[in-house]
């Protein structure tokens, strides 16, 4: 830009209904996260149970609806 030039630059107002949509909306993201690891630390203390009862991996693969691979590893999660 020359000196002789002067550069404007606008800022958009957003409307209201907008941000609080966005408020609302990382809100949700919030919770969902929360109830999301909760829910990880639920399955993998169940994976522990059923394996501190005696049973196999693939059972607890298919009680919890996940392959015997990932029984396993929800096992050894701390």
């Amino acid at each position: 830009m020359a000196e002789d030039q002067v550069g404007i630059h606008v800022v958009p107002r957003l409307p209201r209904a907008f941000t609080d949509a966005m408020e609302s909306a990382k809100e949700s993201r919030r919770v969902a996260e929360e109830a999301n690891a909760r829910s990880a630390r639920e399955y993998r203390q169940a994976a522990r149970v059923l394996q501190e009862e005696g049973i196999t991996l693939r059972d607890i693969g298919m009680l919890l609806g996940v392959s015997y691979q990932r029984a396993g590893q929800l096992t050894k999660e701390a």
